[in-house]
């Protein structure tokens, strides 16, 4: 870790920078705090911090007192300055010793961590700040590694798990942090080395077993988060005396990185590169489409033991079945989503919200938990349409009716075998059944059998024809105008533009 030292003539100005930032999430150790420049040059020499946060105007000596002495010892000590004066000659003489950065009192978190990031060692421009020996390269980590003479190598992947840095600044601090601490710990050991390519942190581990390597990761996790507070994910490359081989494992463990946005559903976060986290291979998709239909008809149970129980049957499948990719477990909730919102308006519930504005949230989700989250609210929300629009719907009649279409539309419905259903005069019941759905019979009623055409074309292997059978239409060429007015293709066209997209 980094060591700081603070020193101010006021103790309450000491605790406040003290508070401030989490220093140890950052891996910065805070070794004295001092209240006068005396003690403050005495204690830079004696400990010989990386960074000293001084007032420049205390009793003893000053701040550029103070810079002045370290600058004639050549002290390695990075110096930033604060003051409740904004005076040019001091931030003239502070600057032109070799001070980092001049900040005013009240010191505002954001200005400190930007002068803290200046003391860091030197990182190339849009990165996360990585120690100057570090250049990404393959032959560099070799060389580290040498004098370990190494028999095998192991090639690790290193992701942060649930950062909850406020902005892009603090996120590349705290990786830093962990960066510093992992390669430390690499050094310590004698187990290898830390070294960074295109932004993705990995461990170059030597002389290890594949199950001595995960021993090692995992008392590395514990570490981290004893000193840092930041939990970290691994996915380890297949042990391997080749050295040239180790780059070819660079690809491979970086996209076994994606698992980690499920981190919460994972029975381990130290991964094998090539293993799947959940012990088998991930089924078919189509797998999905019971459970979504589990959650659409418990939505309107009165139970909500048993919607509930339906819903984390299915957030728990998606992850394994969708093979860790984030983009299909937003796909597949929101369509669960599409599918409880569609019965609703089936029975006469208008539901508010646009899908785009939730599928923009969905996808900005940082991990699976805010996704659930996301996903959960949505239901809630549509619950709680429902049951305002339920309790001012006076007119029962009308969720038999749709209940009634639900179970038949396979058949041959007409009006007059609706309205019987209902006890009601069948000339009344064509403008009933459109003033309380907002649409006529004719017009709904092919809506709820294209959803169940879509639903059959884009998750089983039927022909066309087939599918018309099945939702009710005698016609095929007509079921084939209907469904293009619908979703602008032929039933074909749309299944082949579907599949174009889900496999490029």
């Amino acid at each position: 870790m980094l060591k700081m030292l603070i020193a101010d003539d006021e103790p309450v100005i000491i605790r406040g920078l003290q508070m401030l930032i989490d220093w140890a999430q950052l891996g910065i150790e805070i070794c004295a705090t001092c209240e006068n420049g005396a003690d403050a040059l005495r204690e830079i020499f004696a400990q010989s911090p990386d960074l000293a946060l001084l007032d420049i105007s205390m009793l003893g000596k000053t701040g550029i007192e103070i810079l002045k002495a370290l600058h004639t010892a050549q002290s390695r000590t990075k110096v930033i300055f604060i003051s409740g004066f904004q005076d040019f000659s001091y931030a003239h003489d502070a600057l032109s010793y070799g001070a980092v950065d001049y900040l005013l009192k009240p010191v505002k978190k954001d200005d400190l961590l930007r002068a803290v990031e200046k003391c860091l060692p030197v990182q190339p421009e849009h990165s996360a700040p990585a120690p100057a020996s570090d250049t990404g390269s393959y032959s560099d980590a070799f060389s580290r590694v040498a004098e370990m003479e190494p028999a095998s190598y192991i090639l690790t992947a290193v992701q942060p798990l649930g950062l909850t840095a406020r902005n892009a600044m603090e996120r590349q601090l705290i990786e830093f942090s962990i960066f510093g601490q992992l390669d430390t710990l690499c050094r310590q050991t004698g187990q290898g080395t830390a070294f960074q390519k295109k932004g993705q942190c990995y461990l170059l581990l030597v002389n290890m077993t594949q199950a001595q390597a995960t021993g090692w990761l995992h008392d590395a996790q514990a570490l981290l988060e004893q000193r840092t507070k930041c939990k970290v994910g691994f996915v380890c490359s297949p042990a391997t005396a080749e050295m040239s081989a180790v780059p070819t494992f660079t690809a491979p463990c970086r996209d076994a990185c994606r698992w980690f946005y499920f981190a919460d559903r994972l029975p381990d976060t130290v991964l094998a590169m090539d293993a799947p986290p959940f012990g088998e291979a991930p089924a078919d998709t189509a797998a999905l489409h019971p459970l979504q239909e589990a959650v659409a008809a418990g939505f309107v149970e009165t139970d909500r033991e048993i919607f509930n129980r339906a819903v984390e049957n299915l957030l728990a499948a998606v992850p394994p079945i969708t093979d860790g990719r984030a983009d299909a477990a937003v796909y597949h909730l929101l369509v669960c989503r599409r599918m409880v919102q569609a019965r609703l308006e089936r029975s006469g519930v208008q539901c508010a919200g646009g899908s785009n504005d939730l599928l923009d949230a969905a996808r900005e989700t940082a991990d699976y938990p805010a996704l659930e989250a996301l996903f959960k609210k949505s239901l809630e929300e549509l619950y709680g349409q429902m049951a305002g629009q339920v309790k001012k719907n006076e007119h029962k009649d009308i969720q038999k009716v749709t209940d009634y279409i639900a179970a038949h539309y396979r058949e041959n419905l007409t009006l007059e075998v609706l309205a019987k259903h209902i006890h009601m005069n069948p000339f009344y019941f064509s403008s009933y059944f459109k003033k309380q759905l907002g649409q006529n019979f004719k017009d709904y009623l092919n809506r709820v059998r294209m959803e169940h055409a879509l639903e059959l074309l884009l998750n089983s292997d039927k022909r066309s024809y087939e599918i018309a059978e099945e939702v009710g239409f005698k016609d095929y060429r007509y079921f084939n105008e209907v469904f293009s007015r619908y979703y602008g293709k032929t039933p074909a066209a749309y299944r082949k533009s579907f599949k174009e997209q889900n496999n490029g």
